[in-house]
Order: C-alpha cells, then structure tokens, then sequence
C-alpha cells in the first residue's frame, strides 16, 4: 500500500461508508508532507469509500504546498463523487488553508480568462 515512513504519519480508521486518518505530525514540512501525500493518493486508488477525513487535531504547522496538493486531491475526489473533509483544524490552520483556497480559485479563474 504505502511506506512505512508514510505510515507513520497518520493512522487508518475504516467506517463503512468513510475513512478517518488521524494525521500524527506536529509539523507537516517539506521533510514529510510528500510523503503524506503521496500515501493519501494511494490511499484512495486503492480504498472505495465516498468520504475521507483528515483529522488535524495534533498538527500546529503545514506547509502552503500541502494546501495546495490537498485542494488537488479534493478536486480528483469531487470529480469521482466522493469528498475530502478537513476536521479540527486550529484557527492558524483553518485561515492558512482558506488563503490557499482562495489563490487555488483566482489562479483557476487566471488561467480561464487566459487568451
């Protein structure tokens, strides 16, 4: 499925019609949030499940490249009619992830007025 080193940056809980991951890093950093990464896009080619959680309650610091790999994986997920859910996101988290959002979504809107 996915390395160990990846492993160890979250845990699995299955539900019927959901997976919860439990990220366990204070610090998602170039250091690791590839690998994160990477493992949740295993994650979800290899499971069948409408939803996927990612529980933030023990992260304090992300990187803006990870917003933006999580607004990607959204954007796969939504397009295959299952959803990515964000939960217990710190304040400092919540604001960094919705600036990411909003430069994801006049980046889109650049690039369609394009000629």
């Amino acid at each position: 499925m996915h390395s160990q080193a990846a492993t160890n940056l979250f845990s699995a809980r299955p539900f019927p019609d959901a997976v919860l991951l439990d990220l366990r890093p204070l610090a998602l950093n170039e250091a690791n949030d590839s690998a994160l990464v990477e493992a949740l896009r295993d994650l979800v080619r290899e499971w069948d499940f409408p939803t996927l959680y990612l529980n933030f309650a023990s992260v304090r610091q992300v990187t803006p490249g990870f917003w933006w790999e999580l607004i990607a994986l959204n954007d796969a997920l939504r397009e295959a009619g299952r959803r990515l859910c964000l939960v217990n996101l710190t304040p400092a988290l919540a604001g960094q992830f919705h600036a990411a959002e909003d430069q994801h979504v006049m980046a889109t809107v650049e690039m369609a007025l394009a000629p």
